[in-house]
């Protein structure tokens, strides 16, 4: 399914139909040195369809999950072409991988999404990392979680793990079924 230069998917998820979509980033394909791009293929491995998305820098889709509506929610990282800082983004898709809405959310110097969910609410739940520097040789990373409704308008955030937590970086995040949340991640140890 790749074009003539570097593609990578990340994630795949089996739909109602029982045909898959798939979601990452492509150097071959888009307007960008890297686009997010989502494609659509059949049980027997067919294309049906495959988009890209984003600006002319860097973007990279990490997750994809079905919504209730019987779209996507997309999420990964966008390279902002003012301030060339990265942020997390989040893309609403319909079921023809058109783009309903995208946000995206930043805190500091560098923010990376990785994981989102349609919650119980029919909102989002979404996290990823950020990075700030102390110095200009010092680059430190610490868990970034966005809440948003079902337009993507940020609800509430939860950015910083505290003391001791350089380095964590959250790769996964569910609604728990007491309506609260648990995520994974990574660091030295791993966190639950």
């Amino acid at each position: 399914f790749g074009g003539t230069d570097e593609d990578y998917a990340y994630c795949i998820q089996q739909t109602p139909d029982s045909s898959y979509v798939i979601a990452g980033k492509a150097k071959s394909y888009g307007k960008g040195e890297e686009d997010m791009f989502v494609f659509r293929v059949s049980a027997t491995g067919d294309s049906l369809w495959l988009k890209t998305y984003g600006n002319a820098l860097s973007d990279m889709a990490r997750h994809i999950e079905l919504t209730a509506d019987g779209g996507y929610i997309v999420s990964g990282s966008s390279r902002d072409t003012t301030s060339q800082n990265f942020e997390m983004a989040l893309l609403k898709l319909n079921a023809n991988g058109d783009t309903l809405w995208t946000k995206h959310y930043y805190e500091s110097l560098n923010s990376f999404g990785y994981s989102a969910e349609q919650t119980s609410d029919l909102g989002y739940i979404f996290c990823g990392f950020y990075e700030d520097s102390t110095s200009f040789q010092t680059i430190l990373r610490d868990i970034f979680v966005v809440k948003t409704d079902s337009l993507g308008n940020e609800l509430w955030r939860v950015s910083g793990a505290g003391v001791n937590s350089d380095g964590v970086m959250l790769h996964s995040i569910k609604e728990t079924n007491d309506g609260h949340y648990i995520a994974a991640g990574t660091n030295d140890i791993m966190y639950v």
